[in-house]
């Protein structure tokens, strides 16, 4: 009787954690379909990047105010991936988005340059748009990008499919 007790036991255990294990893979599955649609928002910032490093390229006020609306827009939809998916269960994993999210207040920090706005100076604005955007570019490629990309290796997930890019034209 005991060790039928112990048996089925076990076979629940295993189970369970057998769910768990699949629910964090498609858990963590999900997150990665989810950073695959914010392409358009990193080909946007690579085309903001290269506008602003031209020296040839007269910058307008509402090229500044567009490079910051598209960074505002991405934080807010990396912002909201978390509730979308109903909660991050894997601790890595949570810990990686919350990488991601604090890439874009640091960002947008950068990009204020407060004398070049009041002086109106919009190559000085446009410089500290760029720097800004850099950073948001290699905390995406050199951290957060590298860390779900890790993740998906250890399941067994690599290669062509899986791996996270910043947009072509670097």
């Amino acid at each position: 009787m005991l060790r039928r007790l112990t048996a089925i036991t076990l076979t629940l255990i295993v189970g369970l954690w057998g769910c768990s294990e699949k629910e964090r893979i498609d858990e963590l599955l999900t997150y990665h379909k989810a950073v695959q649609k914010f392409s358009e928002f990193t080909e946007g910032i690579q085309r903001f990047i290269i506008l602003f490093d031209d020296p040839s390229t007269q910058v307008t006020a509402s090229d500044l105010d567009k490079a910051l609306v598209l960074l505002d827009e991405f934080a807010a939809a990396v912002g909201k991936v978390e509730e979308e998916l109903g909660g991050l269960e894997d601790a890595t994993l949570r810990h990686t988005h919350g990488l991601f999210v604090r890439a874009f207040p640091e960002a947008r920090e950068l990009a204020n340059d407060k004398k070049a706005i009041e002086e109106g100076n919009l190559k000085r604005q446009a410089q500290s748009i760029a720097i800004g955007l850099r950073r948001l570019r290699r905390v995406l490629e050199d951290r957060v990008y590298p860390s779900i990309e890790l993740l998906l290796a250890r399941e067994g997930r690599e290669g062509e499919g899986y791996d996270l890019m910043w947009s072509e034209g670097r």
